[in-house]
């Protein structure tokens, strides 16, 4: 709960001319803990990408966990015991992809995520879906991608930053 008074103690200084916008409440829900596994092919400290890390170790109620797709294969669950709440796979993707949701980061090879079909060089943005929820609040003013993976999506995904010639540079699906 939050109130706005007059300059100087409560009930005095100047009257305000609209009181109903002086008092505001607001429901904060508890953070609830969630395990994040950011995996790569091989030795985590020399391949992960340390703009993404930061952004995941970054993030309030998150417990970031850094392990290879060999590790993944051997023990599948979060070390609550439970599935993991989030897995991001970074320059890789295992053959048999686990039942969570996932990102995927410049994957290596074809997967049930897509087919890669070769590369972009200094691919450019598409036309932009302008009610594309993913996007909200983002600006792509400054993106420069230098390189994408060529990829066909499946039936299930869809574009969301549409790249040349129907080639996403970034998709969403279930």
């Amino acid at each position: 709960d939050v109130r706005l008074t007059a300059a100087g103690e409560p009930g005095t200084g100047d009257p305000d001319q609209l009181a109903i916008d002086d008092r505001a409440w607001a429901v904060v829900p508890p953070i609830e803990e969630r395990d994040i596994l950011m995996v790569t092919e091989g030795d985590p400290a020399a391949e992960l990408d340390p703009y993404l890390q930061t952004a995941i170790e970054g993030l309030p109620g998150v417990q970031p966990w850094v392990g290879t797709v060999a590790e993944l294969a051997q023990n599948p669950m979060a070390p609550s015991g439970e599935a993991w709440d989030l897995i991001i796979f970074d320059g890789t993707v295992p053959t048999d992809l686990p039942d969570v949701p996932i990102l995927a980061v410049a994957p290596d090879r074809s997967s049930p995520l897509g087919t890669i079909n070769g590369t972009l060089p200094n691919p450019g943005i598409g036309s932009l879906n302008p009610v594309e929820p993913i996007l909200s609040f983002v600006d792509l003013s400054t993106l420069h991608v230098a390189e994408a993976a060529r990829m066909t999506l499946p039936d299930w995904a869809r574009a969301v930053i549409p790249g040349p010639r129907g080639a996403p540079l970034l998709y969403a699906g279930e």
